[in-house]
């Protein structure tokens, strides 16, 4: 069995790697991922994303964008989002004294070049200081993730009793 890492959240495109695990089977984890260190590197199989065979597929990634706070800076960040065909899981904003402001969003995409390409746009934003993409999913995240995974072991049981009856049947 093979999933994706929660804890660097790998996106179509990027460099990754597999880690066998214990119980779990292989995970897929980003290259850059900050976990890996702590792995035995006898546990890494080499990854790759092979051919895509649906096109529909989505990644959940997190951004932190730092700021200078000006009225309509949101507006402008969701503008652009949604302008790059990302869909919006969450967002959060914080205001500081200092008059500076960090965003946090949660949007789906297709693979990394997606997420390179909003990057950039975002930075062009005035008053936009920096944007990153968070390695370690915020709650928001994590919670997205989890109630897919829920969603999808329902989906998978349903397929599996939906199959198991076609053959008591047949």
């Amino acid at each position: 069995m093979v999933h994706f890492s929660a804890c660097c959240s790998p996106i179509r495109g990027e460099p990754i790697i597999g880690v066998v695990t214990r119980n779990r089977g292989v995970t897929i984890h980003s290259r850059e991922c900050m976990n890996l260190a702590q792995v035995n590197s006898k546990r890494f199989l080499p990854a790759s994303w092979g051919e895509r065979d649906d096109k529909n597929t989505h990644y959940p990634v997190e951004l932190e964008i730092k700021t200078i706070d000006r009225q309509g800076l949101l507006k402008d960040v969701i503008t652009k989002l949604t302008d790059n065909k990302a869909n919006i899981l969450a967002a959060n904003i914080q205001t500081f004294a200092n008059h500076t402001a960090l965003i946090g969003v949660v949007v789906e995409v297709e693979n990394i070049e997606q997420l390179k390409n909003i990057m950039l746009k975002i930075k062009q934003i005035s008053d936009v200081l920096n944007v990153n993409r968070v390695l370690k999913p915020s709650k928001a995240l994590k919670q997205f993730t989890e109630k897919n995974a829920t969603v999808n072991k329902k989906s998978n049981k349903s397929n599996k009793k939906s199959t198991q009856n076609k053959r008591k049947v047949s």
